[in-house]
């Protein structure tokens, strides 16, 4: 169960990329599209989570870091950054001196790090079990 779970999680992981892609494509209003976007980054990761922490726990340290650390650093802020400056374009929003849209970009980077950290415990699970 453990391995699929990882290979879950990753395709779920690469389905939300396709998904928010098609949603900036289907939907001409981008201010709307980012935040139905930036909700789904923000609501994939809790049940990711959700998922882990029934079946496993803290089993995995790595992935919980590196969930948590999209989740928090990332996620959540860019999320509460559209609902709050709504009716604004990321380019023109920034939170001290750090541009939104710089945030932004790190965000993907963060994000694929989740995903490795992901394909990671999949491939450590699978040699596991094969064991």
């Amino acid at each position: 169960m453990r391995r699929k779970k990882y290979l879950y999680d990753f395709l779920v992981q690469v389905l939300l990329i396709f998904g928010v892609t098609y949603l900036f494509k289907m939907n001409p209003n981008t201010l709307q599209a980012s935040f139905w976007a930036s909700a789904m980054f923000v609501l994939m990761p809790i049940s990711m989570m959700s998922r882990e922490w029934i079946l496993f726990k803290f089993a995995n340290r790595p992935w919980w870091g590196a969930v948590l650390q999209f989740w928090f650093l990332f996620a959540l802020p860019l999320f509460v950054l559209r609902i709050k400056y709504s009716h604004t374009s990321f380019s023109e929003v920034s939170v001290g001196p750090i541009p939104a849209q710089l945030w932004h970009q790190a965000s993907s980077f963060s994000y694929l790090f989740l995903m490795a950290v992901t394909v990671w415990s999949w491939l450590k699970s699978r040699k596991t079990s094969q064991a």
